[in-house]
C-alpha cells in the first residue's frame, strides 16, 4: 500500500471493478450503434418512395378528393 492509496484498497480488485466497468460501457456502445442502425433504416424509406408518385393521375386524384373532402369540414361563416 502507499500513501496516496485509500485504507483496504486492493488493487487487483480495482482493476477487476475496472475491467467489468468498461466491458459493460462496451456492450452499451454496441447496442446503442445497433439502435442507431435500425432507427436510420426505418426512417430511410420515406427517403426511397418521395416523389415516386409525383406524376400518378391516380394520386393526384386522391390529393384533390382528400383537399375537397377537408374543405367541406370547415366550417362556414
Amino acid at each position: 500500500m502507499t500513501a496516496n492509496e485509500p485504507i483496504g484498497f486492493n488493487k487487483e480488485n480495482s482493476m477487476a471493478s475496472v475491467e467489468e466497468r468498461l466491458a459493460k460501457v462496451e456492450k452499451e456502445i454496441e447496442e446503442l450503434k445497433a439502435k442507431a442502425e435500425d432507427r436510420s433504416s426505418k426512417q430511410g424509406w420515406l427517403k426511397k418512395i418521395e416523389g415516386s408518385f409525383q406524376h400518378d393521375p391516380d394520386f393526384l386524384e386522391i390529393v384533390k378528393l382528400g383537399k375537397e373532402a377537408r374543405d367541406a369540414e370547415k366550417p362556414r361563416d
